[in-house]
């Protein structure tokens, strides 16, 4: 299961949160494209909730990503 978010300002991000069911929820972020950050949290809620300190993005700016096999 994967979410992303996408923002512009102050700086180009690219982020996801992927489940991972033996560590939880991972909060991957891009800066220009480049992988610059990753963090654990234990929640879903947790991890939207540290993007939105860390780097602004809105807790309504994510959207669920669905498997296109």
């Amino acid at each position: 299961m994967k979410w992303t978010a996408d923002i512009n300002q102050p700086e180009k991000l690219h982020c996801e949160i992927e489940y991972d069911n033996q560590a939880g929820y991972y909060l991957y972020v891009w800066k220009d494209g480049r992988g610059a950050y990753d963090y654990l949290q234990n929640t879903f809620d947790l991890a939207k909730q540290f993007a939105l300190t860390k780097f602004g993005i809105p807790l309504d700016l994510w959207r669920q990503e669905f498997d296109k096999n």
